[in-house]
């Protein structure tokens, strides 16, 4: 029984905090710094949506990996920001 929770309680993780949250923080981070570079350096804007779910038909290595990325990203900036609060 021990077991089925820790696999639950892995999937549960993986799938939910991992891929989610940390992806949606990443997604937030990497909108924000490519809409800010995009707009000083005059080139086309990325919506929200593509930074989140990646863009269709890109053969970019970045792009296919943004699942990946994303939640790299959000995991960074969540321990940046327990280490800020708690740290200090």
């Amino acid at each position: 029984m021990g077991e089925v929770i820790f696999e639950f309680l892995g999937i549960v993780f993986v799938e939910f905090i991992w891929a989610k949250v940390f992806g949606a923080i990443g997604a937030s981070i990497r909108w924000l710094f490519g809409t800010l570079w995009r707009t000083l350096f005059g080139k086309p804007i990325f919506k929200f949506r593509d930074y989140l779910y990646g863009i269709e038909n890109s053969g970019d290595w970045f792009d296919t990996s943004r699942r990946s990325i994303n939640s790299i990203f959000g995991l960074i900036a969540v321990i940046l920001l327990i280490y800020g609060l708690v740290g200090n």
